[in-house]
């Protein structure tokens, strides 16, 4: 090879390695463009997100309660959607096993954007004392899922329908000694107050126990915005009260009862409509 040329390759072949020495070891410390910095971990895939503008539903709550008189389980659940397309999807429920898909609103009993929605489902193929595990999460008409929430019930193995006897502590129903778990299930024809007291309905319902044993009451309702209240009384004093302020469900307390003590349980309505409501003890 000519002198000239061999001095001209080499030079060629210097450059080229310079550039590229120069190229991959520099570090200014500065970012060049809006690519991650490959030395630090990684930010989340952006396709965990939700693209802009839109968002997942939120399932806050979710309570089952048995209707035996029709032989269904209420399922009453607490929904959240910031973009408001919940309305044209669905609820996925997983009941004892059995799938179950719940279009919104078109299969609901009562549906709300931004409180609670209800729906019944069969439970005939269910036996008294069953415990059965729901499962359930919220799909948005954008195809958005939220996540899952789960919530048991035990399948009563009595259950009494109340009557409207009156509205005093003289006009209870007696159900004699009862068996646990129970469902009482009735209807407040009118729910309203002065401020200071019912003015409305209330049912009184008497009950005995055979043995010690400590008990959950749970009262639930079908009238939409509606607020019922549950108490529990010995000898006119209020033994348990719910403590749930408001028309949120369910209104919950637990007290240990004891055999031979007359219990009263008072459902009251304090404000809303009239409607069906339903009370469990187990």
């Amino acid at each position: 090879m000519p002198a000239h040329l061999f001095v001209l390759l080499s030079l060629l072949l210097t450059g080229c390695g310079s550039i590229g020495l120069e190229l991959l070891g520099s570090d200014t410390g500065e970012k060049h463009g809006p690519g991650p910095d490959h030395d630090s971990e990684p930010d989340d895939d952006p396709r965990d997100s939700d693209p802009p503008g839109e968002s997942s539903p939120e399932l806050s709550s979710l309570q089952l309660a048995e209707r035996s008189s029709d032989s269904t389980i209420q399922v009453i659940y607490e929904s959240f959607d910031l973009d408001g397309d919940l309305a044209g999807g669905q609820a996925s429920l997983t009941l004892g096993g059995q799938p179950y898909t719940i279009a919104i609103p078109d299969d609901l009993d009562e549906y709300s954007a931004t409180g609670a929605s209800r729906f019944h489902v069969d439970s005939s193929w269910l036996s008294a004392g069953q415990t059965i595990n729901g499962v359930m999460y919220l799909v948005d008409a954008a195809g958005h899922r939220s996540s899952s929430l789960t919530d048991s019930l035990t399948l009563a193995g009595a259950s009494y329908i109340i009557t409207e006897n009156g509205d005093t502590d003289t006009d209870t129903q007696s159900l004699g000694v009862i068996s646990l778990p129970a469902v009482l299930e009735g209807d407040i024809y009118r729910a309203a107050n002065d401020g200071y007291a019912y003015i409305g309905d209330l049912d009184f319902i008497e009950l005995r126990v055979a043995s010690t044993q400590d008990a959950s009451f749970s009262l639930t309702w079908t009238a939409p915005g509606a607020d019922y209240d549950l108490h529990l009384m010995v000898n006119g004093t209020t033994e348990a009260q719910s403590i749930q302020d408001g028309n949120t469900q369910p209104e919950r307390f637990m007290r240990t009862l004891q055999p031979g003590i007359t219990y009263v349980v008072v459902v009251a309505g304090w404000s809303g409509a009239g409607g069906d409501y339903t009370v469990v003890i187990e």
